[in-house]
């Protein structure tokens, strides 16, 4: 009989200590996904925020949610000598790169107009709008100053920041 509740009692602690070490282990699992969670948050905090820890709006990994939610982070106005035009790959002229390096954008449908207007060379003044963590400038308005002629290439993002004006 004392051999019968020896194994009882065995069993019993051993059953105890498995239940124990299953809970023990979903403690770990749960810490170590909390832990998963934070390193993400990190991470995209990292890549999404500007210098002086103002996050960015609209950015997004997905590469066709990314033409649709980029907006304006703020209003620009260039002006410089036309050093040379930019091609799409379609042959339509998409944007020019002033004497000073500076990349100006716009949409290849207004190529024709901006090439009537102003040519390598001329001086031009240009207003419009830079995105978040790019240098080039998105134009919306192209004058040259020469012959005062001026194009309107481009509409501004829906939410356009203080400084740009809805056509």
């Amino acid at each position: 009989m004392m051999r019968l509740f020896r194994i009882l009692f065995l069993v019993t602690l051993v059953g105890i200590a498995g239940c124990e070490s299953r809970d023990e282990a979903r403690r770990k699992q749960a810490a170590n996904n909390l832990k998963q969670i934070g390193l993400a948050l990190e991470a995209y905090q990292s890549n999404h925020a500007e210098p002086g820890g103002k996050e960015e709006s609209g950015t997004s990994t997905t590469p066709n949610a990314e033409a649709t939610e980029r907006r304006a982070d703020k209003a620009a106005k260039v002006s410089g000598e036309i050093a040379e035009f930019h091609q799409s790959p379609d042959g339509e002229v998409d944007g020019l790169t002033l004497q000073d390096g500076t990349e100006i954008r716009f949409p290849p449908k207004s190529g024709k107009n901006v090439t009537g207007t102003v040519s390598i060379g001329d001086q031009v003044e240009i207003s419009g709008w830079t995105h978040a963590g790019e240098s080039e400038v998105h134009a919306e308005k192209i004058t040259n100053v020469g012959s005062g002629k001026a194009v309107d290439v481009d509409q501004p993002p829906p939410d356009v920041p203080d400084g740009l004006e809805r056509q």
